[in-house]
């Protein structure tokens, strides 16, 4: 395959037009009608430079009950949409950024040839404009010559800048040593990040892709290893290049591509609405080191995090005598339902085991004679915000206790909302 560019446009209102490709700012959305009538909205990949019979097979699953699709339109005013492919209903894709996803009914997947334009177009989204996480996985990509770099573009919009975009690399065969970059912008210099072979000290903040990838019910495996590669971050830039190559400049080979994130969908779904309420933050365990420090919780910037140490576990009761805590309090008299947290532990260590797996948020009842435990519940491993929620109550704080984490010797926590409840 030759020199791939890809760009994606990343969506977040709805229209009944498609928007114009390839224009300098970032357009807010993109969005098609199939022909059945069918809305889908979401992100706008451009393949280019490809080999006239160079077809890629498309295939995207959704996380938690998400229903996802595509619509492939070169020709804006012909789309060919895959909705839902029962034939890939028990693919299985798995990588850090989104753990792992067992395909149901709702998967789609669409192989397209490039054709006499070399280019394939493709809108990824929610089917009907719904909101949702998806993890798209892109085969037949390849190393065809030596020193071959292919690339990806990005462009995000600012209102959707604090979404985690996750992209991974995995050799289809051992022939290939991936290398994954990002620059902001052109790829020229020195680039943001790099990953060679993940969790390793050449890439330490990505967790080791050994056991992570995909599996087709055709019997294709793609199995991540010690030397696969993946970069997982929120970026401040508008526009990003990713590139792809072999780390010697001297093997061929097929690879694998697969980018998680986030459809935002035509009007946001009551898995993304959050009416904030202001908070403080009385009190908490030590942090473990000044830099991590507890503000960093509350700041809304998804790269900042607080890290206090893990309490050890009793081996007679195996579980912990003492536990983390943050005491929140509310500066607002609203009845608050819902809080948000995201405890994924990308940065720290280069490992996910300090991640946050299960906490419990506790308040005094109304007559301040007991506390309460409004939730005691597990995060999933993955980055970004997850939702839980409560029934509506009026309190001056609450504690916000960390009960336990992925194995790891540290409590990671990277951000909190509390939202109010929805009248």
């Amino acid at each position: 395959m030759r020199s791939i560019g890809i760009i994606i446009f990343v969506i977040l209102v709805a229209m009944p037009t498609l928007a114009v490709v390839g224009q300098e700012t970032p357009p807010a959305f993109f969005v098609t009608l199939c022909p059945d009538g069918r809305q889908i909205v979401g992100h706008h990949l451009i393949f280019e430079n490809l080999a006239p019979t160079d077809t890629l097979r498309f295939t995207v699953v959704g996380k938690d009950g998400f229903d996802p699709a595509m619509a492939f339109v070169d020709d804006p005013n012909n789309p060919e949409c895959a909705i839902n492919t029962p034939e890939v209903a028990t693919t299985t894709v798995a990588v850090p950024s989104i753990g792992r996803v067992d395909a149901n009914s709702f998967a789609a997947q669409r192989s397209i040839s490039a054709g006499g334009d070399r280019k394939i177009e493709v809108i990824v989204g929610g089917f009907a404009g719904l909101s949702g996480q998806y993890a798209l996985v892109v085969e037949n990509l390849g190393i065809d010559s030596a020193g071959e770099t292919d690339t990806m573009r990005l462009q995000i919009p600012f209102s959707a800048s604090r979404e985690w975009i996750g992209v991974f690399m995995i050799g289809a065969t051992a022939a290939i040593d991936p290398v994954l970059a990002v620059y902001a912008g052109e790829p020229q210099g020195r680039p943001l990040s790099q990953c060679d072979n993940a969790g390793t000290q050449t890439c330490p903040n990505t967790p080791n892709m050994k056991d992570r990838g995909a599996l087709f019910p055709d019997g294709s495996v793609y199995a991540g290893d010690d030397f696969d590669a993946g970069i997982m971050s929120v970026y401040k830039d508008a526009e990003l290049t990713y590139t792809f190559r072999d780390a010697t400049s001297t093997a061929t080979g097929d690879y694998i591509v697969i980018m998680t994130g986030i459809a935002p969908g035509a009007v946001a779904t009551d898995a993304f609405i959050c009416d904030p309420v202001e908070i403080e933050l009385r009190d908490s365990s030590p942090a473990y080191n000044p830099a991590y420090k507890l503000e960093n919780i509350i700041d809304g910037d998804p790269l900042t995090f607080w890290v206090t140490g893990a309490p050890p576990i009793n081996p007679s009761t195996g579980s912990r005598d003492q536990n983390a805590f943050v005491v929140v309090g509310l500066l607002e008299d609203r009845p608050i339902s819902q809080i948000r947290i995201n405890g994924y532990a990308q940065a720290v260590d280069g490992t996910e085991i300090n991640s946050l797996k299960r906490f419990a948020v506790r308040f005094p009842d109304a007559n301040q004679a007991e506390i309460v435990t409004a939730i005691d519940s597990e995060l999933s491993l993955q980055a970004g915000y997850q939702k839980f929620t409560f029934l509506p109550t009026v309190v001056d704080e609450f504690g916000l206790i960390l009960l336990d984490n992925y194995g790891g010797t540290l409590f990671v926590l990277v951000d909190i909302q509390v939202c109010a409840a929805v009248s």
